[in-house]
């Protein structure tokens, strides 16, 4: 299977899915940036930082999306295999079994890399919260 049968294969779920975790990658980008200047500017490092990004906001609504997207591709795929005969039925819901689980799969290729992004971005944040105002972390 290529990637754009991969693709189209997942639906409508693939296109929101893919459109948060850009909207979460950009964020991420914002983040990166202020804590640098958090970092260079320890003074004005508490200003800087959020208590809830946008970008893991995007990032769990991807994964919430994935996972509504397999619970459709579920429900339709038990609609099609009761309308096949009862000796084709079992192959017929192993094929469904491969595409219902694309749009959780890419949400998960997708969202993955980003909560580590996101964790990682939230020790510092945290290292940068509890050093004293003023002075270097």
């Amino acid at each position: 299977m290529n990637f754009i049968t991969f693709y189209q294969s997942g639906g409508v779920f693939m296109h929101v899915i893919t459109l948060l975790s850009i909207v979460a990658l950009v964020a991420v980008g914002r983040r990166i940036r202020r804590l640098r200047t958090a970092f260079a500017e320890p003074a004005r490092a508490r200003a800087l930082l959020e208590t809830e990004s946008l970008g893991g906001t995007a990032t769990r609504t991807a994964l919430a999306v994935g996972a509504l997207g397999t619970l459709m591709g579920a429900m339709e795929a038990a609609a099609a295999v009761g309308t096949v005969p009862p000796q084709l039925q079992f192959p017929a819901f192993m094929r469904g079994l491969m595409i219902l689980v694309i749009p959780g799969i890419w949400a998960l290729m997708c969202t993955i890399p980003l909560m580590l992004v996101h964790g990682g971005l939230g020790s510092f944040e945290g290292r940068l919260r509890r050093a004293p105002q003023g002075k270097d972390a």
